[in-house]
């Protein structure tokens, strides 16, 4: 039960980042500031080099 109360407790404090107003009036956390360093697609996750097959020579 005491494992239960902590997780509620961890994603009740992240949660209030998205409520919690900074000294600028906006909330601390967007979803913006929080997807901001995320690719826009999973091919964007490979590598060049591993897009382009090798070609035998």
């Amino acid at each position: 039960m005491f494992i239960k109360l902590m997780i509620f407790v961890v994603i009740l404090a992240c949660a209030g980042l998205f409520f919690v107003k900074g000294c600028d009036g906006k909330p601390l956390m967007t979803v913006e500031k929080l997807l901001e360093g995320l690719p826009s697609s999973p091919s964007d996750l490979l590598s060049r080099e591993a897009e382009t097959p090798a070609t035998p020579q």
